[in-house]
């Protein structure tokens, strides 16, 4: 038994599993339903299909694409609390960046929800 509630604090802390990024991803699309934001979730990556590696979607391709109701377009890439864009990632970043959107990288919820608050979408 811990006689200091910090040091309990800090176990639990650390028996804590890590937050995975799909349970991240179903919060912010959650979110962003609630807002009544129109966005979709982007599908790419790789897949075995009948013994055979499938490829779809595009190298760099972010989770989710959301439009405000102004029009504002926002990139979203979900990453992990360690996790690293890619060097096709970074350049859809800046791609889409210099096409007048919005990017970011969300390692939680609060990440979308400080960007809506910033910008009142």
């Amino acid at each position: 038994m811990f006689r200091d509630a910090k040091v309990g604090d800090r176990v639990r802390a650390l028996r804590r599993p890590p937050v995975k990024e799909g349970d991240v991803q179903a919060l912010i699309l959650q979110y962003l339903a609630k807002r009544q934001v129109w966005h979709r979730r982007l599908n790419s990556g790789a897949a075995r299909m009948n013994g055979r590696r499938v490829h779809f979607g595009s190298p760099g391709l972010p989770d989710i694409l959301a439009r405000t109701k102004v029009g504002t377009v926002i990139w979203i890439e979900v990453k992990g609390p360690d996790g690293k864009l890619s060097e096709d990632q970074r350049k859809w970043k800046d791609d889409m960046e210099g096409f007048g959107d919005t990017f970011i990288t969300a390692r939680c919820l609060d990440d979308v929800r400080a960007l809506f608050e910033a910008t009142h979408a």
